[in-house]
Parts: C-alpha cells; structure tokens; sequence
C-alpha cells in the first residue's frame, strides 16, 4: 500500500520519506493489524474488519505525528547562512525567504479585507470563494513559521511595516487595473 498516495502526503526530503516507511513498516502493531484486515476482508467479514480499519487508522495517525515531528526537527535544522554557499546564493535565498512571507501576509490581508468590506453592507455575508485559499495561506505560513526561529532576516520589526505598505500598493494597482477596464468597456 502507498501510504503517501492514499493520504496524499507530500516528503519534503528523502530522507524524510525514508524515515516515514521506516516507522510504518517496522511497526509491529501496524503490521499485526493490516495482517487481521487482511485476513477479516478476505473471510468477508466486514464489520470486523471495518473494526480493525479503525485501529489500523489510529496507528498511521501516529506515525503521522511522528513523520511530522521528524518534519519540523529537519526543518528546524535548515538555515540558509550555516550552509556552505555562495553568499549572492544565500542573500537569494533571504529575499525569496521573505518574498514568501510576504505573499502570504498579502493574500491573508486581502482574504479578511473582502470579507470585512461585505459585511459592512450585511454581516451574515462572507466570501467563501477564497477560503481554500485561506487555507493555502495558513499552510504555507506553517511551512515558513520554522524561518522566524532559524532566520535573523526574518525576525526583522521592519518586514511587517513593508508588508503593509505592499499591500497597498497592491490594492492601488488593482484599482488602476479595474479602472482601466472600465474605460475600454465605455469605450
């Protein structure tokens, strides 16, 4: 069974793929469970096996939480001024690094500000159009939250007052944008 197709999970290294089949498939448990499903669904006996599916279940859930913890620590280890590059690279690198954060902070502002705008005009509204990628955004800033502890560029008090000011510059191209289009429309 590919457990990283099944539960769409996505290694970031492959040591770190390596380290998660090397939990599920050395654990006793989980293979004495998938033997008695086995066993369960081919004496068709469902309700069984459905019965060891959920203990089955739990187990990955922990190995899982193992992966994931594995994930953070190997994270955690990742600091682009300890590595051995070139420093345009690691300077690079920093503004990517911050890019990033700085996307997301967008995307989030603009999110919350939409929903801000149409409750103003009825406050059981939302704009629901987006929330995936609310959760995008949310994910993304999990997977960077590791750069504001391994990263002295990120823990500067200036990005946030940049981002701010992105952001409304953003908004005041879109308007021109928008206002433009209008213009061809009438035309």
């Amino acid at each position: 069974m590919n457990l990283a197709n099944k539960y769409n999970i996505q290694f970031s290294t492959p040591d770190l793929e390596k380290r998660f089949y090397e939990v599920v498939g050395k654990d006793r448990d989980i293979q004495k469970l998938q033997k008695k499903y086995d066993e369960y669904m081919a004496k068709r006996q469902f309700v069984q096996a459905v019965q060891m599916k959920e203990k089955l279940n739990a187990l990955y859930q922990k190995a899982f939480e193992i992966y994931i913890k594995d994930a953070q620590e190997e994270a955690r280890k990742i600091n682009v001024n300890q590595l051995n590059l070139p420093f345009e690279l690691k300077n690079r690198m920093n503004i990517l690094y911050i890019a990033a954060f700085m996307t997301a902070d967008l995307l989030e502002s603009c999110v919350l500000d939409m929903n801000d705008a149409i409750k103003k005009f009825d406050s059981t509204l939302s704009v629901e159009i987006f929330d995936d990628l609310r959760e995008a955004n949310k994910k993304a800033k999990e997977k960077l939250k590791f750069l504001q502890e391994s990263e002295e560029v990120m823990n500067l008090n200036t990005w946030g007052v940049q981002c701010d000011n992105m952001y409304k510059m953003l908004c005041n191209k879109a308007e021109k944008i928008f206002k433009e289009n209008i213009k061809e429309h009438l035309k």
